[in-house]
């Protein structure tokens, strides 16, 4: 079960065998639980859930694949990496984890940190450990190994009501126009994870933070030919990944 951070609705995921498990949230007005997403998982075992950064995030264990997948509830459903198909209305946040026939998995807090703990039923490692005999997958139960893990919060980059984003054609950069810090945010992005690194030297803001005014809807003369990236709200790539726009 998970609890949707900002509302409060209570969701069921149960796994299963086979390639997908599901998700269910509860609606008040039918007195019950709706299916809402299919979860691409293999062969799902056991769940840990846990709160981090505003978030919730489901670990599933997958005893046939060599991975294992943290999931992040993006409000409506579970996403795992980051894909051009979903990024236009969802950072994902999720992550892959190598793991061996997982057969347990924990999650828990310690002096602020998050842990997380996958346990393994089988050693698939090549050589054989210890002469020890295989079964018919080519793995066996001794030496099976359990790995630990601890959460750790990425650079906090001011983003301040982030309007719009642009990806470079190849898929190695993102671009995000933050209307109210008045800035464009660079990020380097891992093509094979999806995961984001911060890019100063690319990310682009005005100089001076904009003073309050009364009206803001009355800005004085010619202050825009100062303040070009004041309230930036749109981003494109040109074709060739060369050229950023913007408008504000």
């Amino acid at each position: 079960s998970v609890l949707e951070p900002y509302t409060g609705d209570a969701l069921l995921l149960f796994a299963q065998d086979g390639d997908a498990s599901l998700l269910f949230r509860y609606l008040a007005p039918l007195g019950g639980f709706v299916l809402v997403q299919s979860v691409p998982t293999t062969d799902a075992g056991k769940l840990s859930t846990f709160l981090a950064s505003g978030s919730a995030f489901v670990l599933v264990t997958q005893r046939t694949d060599d991975t294992s997948l943290m999931l992040r509830l993006n409000g409506t459903h579970l996403q795992e990496l980051q894909t051009k198909s979903f990024m236009p209305t969802s950072a994902a946040g999720g992550q892959r984890f190598a793991s061996t026939f997982a057969a347990a998995t924990s999650t828990w807090e310690f002096d602020g940190e998050h842990m997380l703990l996958l346990a393994n039923a089988k050693n698939c490692s090549s050589p054989n450990p210890h002469g020890a005999q295989l079964d018919a997958t080519g793995c066996s139960r001794t030496g099976a190994w359990s790995s630990l893990r601890k959460r750790l919060d990425q650079e906090t980059i001011e983003m301040a009501r982030p309007a719009d984003a642009a990806m470079s054609p190849d898929g190695r950069f993102l671009y995000v126009a933050a209307y109210d810090s008045q800035m464009i945010a660079g990020f380097v992005r891992e093509v094979a994870t999806g995961r984001l690194h911060p890019k100063r030297e690319a990310s682009l803001r005005n100089v001076a933070a904009e003073p309050d005014r009364e009206d803001p809807y009355s800005p004085q003369f010619g202050r825009f030919d100062k303040r070009t990236l004041e309230g930036v709200t749109a981003l494109a790539m040109s074709g060739d990944g060369r050229f950023l726009y913007a408008a504000s």
